[in-house]
């Protein structure tokens, strides 16, 4: 079984299609590559990052990368999942995701996410777990980025 292990979580050019819901905006998700779609909810303060995603301006080309080393026999091990860009388009490839996530508000939406996918019957194979990885056993602090408590730059402090 290959491994791939994932630092960061990048994020993907994808073509969305929205719903009105609740929270945030429910979007069906297209990624330029194989076909490969997820349901996602994107509250407001994400509509900036995902129309940078939408226009293609983020990382199109890791998404080239990760279709071509991702493969059934692929363990997907993403540490920061953030709101799950990354284990959501690996989940169509992988035969396992996992990803950890340590920031309590990102953690809360992409977990969302992937539930919203299980219940459709999408990406079963995706897991999520509100944990970080660390050379050592001790209680931390989560320090958040400027924007937004969920944003990507938040980091652990110990």
């Amino acid at each position: 079984m290959k491994v791939l292990m994932i630092g960061i979580s990048l994020v993907f050019l994808i073509f969305l299609v929205s719903v009105v819901n609740g929270r945030g905006i429910k979007k069906i998700i297209k990624y330029p590559f194989n076909n490969a779609t997820a349901i996602v909810e994107i509250p407001p303060q994400f509509s900036k990052f995902w129309s940078r995603v939408e226009k293609g301006e983020w990382e199109a080309s890791t998404l080239s990368i990760f279709s071509q080393v991702i493969t059934k026999d692929t363990l997907v091990i993403d540490f920061g999942a953030w709101i799950g860009p990354t284990i959501l388009f690996a989940g169509h490839f992988a035969q396992q995701v996992i990803g950890l996530e340590p920031n309590p508000e990102a953690f809360k939406l992409v977990k969302k996410n992937v539930d919203m996918n299980h219940d459709d019957g999408r990406l079963i194979n995706v897991d999520v777990f509100h944990k970080c990885i660390s050379v050592r056993t001790e209680q931390v602090r989560m320090r958040y980025g400027p924007e937004s408590a969920a944003d990507s730059m938040g980091s652990v402090v110990s």
